[in-house]
């Protein structure tokens, strides 16, 4: 009888272990719907693609490949405007158990551009084990976001310029609180610009041997 009862509780530890570590969450991302909510734009100076919610695989940020990305949910960016606002994006229920520990980043795209960035002073990814309510996580960006508080990555075709004041006003205009994400092709010399360089590095080779001379 004594070896069936440590047999029945041996059958029942994984699945209790397993259980003890899963998380659940609702997860609101993207911008605060108020003054000084956040803008996204796009390369065009119209609004970015989307915004995605997710992290990466051991905090290894990689902008550029998104190796590691694992994505909750996607919206789409479309101008903050009256009833055309369409942050901040929301899900219910979601499984964090993989997560749990890691920095929540929300993926900006505009065509081929793409940087990821997350609020300092957001919580790190959790959940609660089911049925339990599940754990609310915020990660949107409102009127008190400042530049100086986010950690951004940008992949390397892309320039992203984080300017404090120009949240939303619902107007079209900027709230003077809050930042605007704006994404940007990284500028490539032009020709002529690489011939002016290959002049001067041939004129300082000059100087440098007449000097030794």
């Amino acid at each position: 009888m004594k070896n069936k009862i440590n047999l029945i509780l041996v059958s029942l530890l994984p699945l209790g272990a397993s259980s003890l570590s899963a998380g659940v969450a609702n997860i609101d991302w993207g911008s605060e719907v108020a003054p000084g909510g956040a803008q996204f734009f796009g390369a065009d100076s119209a609004n970015a693609d989307s915004i995605a919610i997710g992290y990466f695989t051991g905090d290894s940020v990689d902008a550029t490949g998104l190796t590691g990305w694992n994505v909750y949910g996607s919206a789409s960016a479309f101008p903050i405007t009256g009833s055309g606002w369409s942050n901040p994006a929301s899900l219910s229920e979601v499984d964090t158990t993989a997560g749990q520990g890691l920095t929540a980043y929300l993926l900006i795209i505009d065509g081929g551009l793409q940087a990821v960035v997350s609020l300092d002073s957001w919580a790190t990814i959790t959940g609660t084990v089911a049925p339990a309510t599940p754990v609310g996580l915020n990660y949107t960006f409102g009127a008190g976001a400042t530049a100086s508080g986010i950690t951004s990555f940008a992949a390397s075709n892309t320039t992203l310029t984080i300017t404090d004041g120009e949240g939303t006003d619902f107007s079209d205009g900027f709230s003077g609180t809050g930042v605007s994400f704006t994404l940007s092709a990284v500028a490539v010399p032009e020709p002529s610009t690489f011939a002016a360089l290959a002049g001067l590095c041939a004129l300082g080779a000059v100087m440098v041997r007449r000097r030794r001379a």
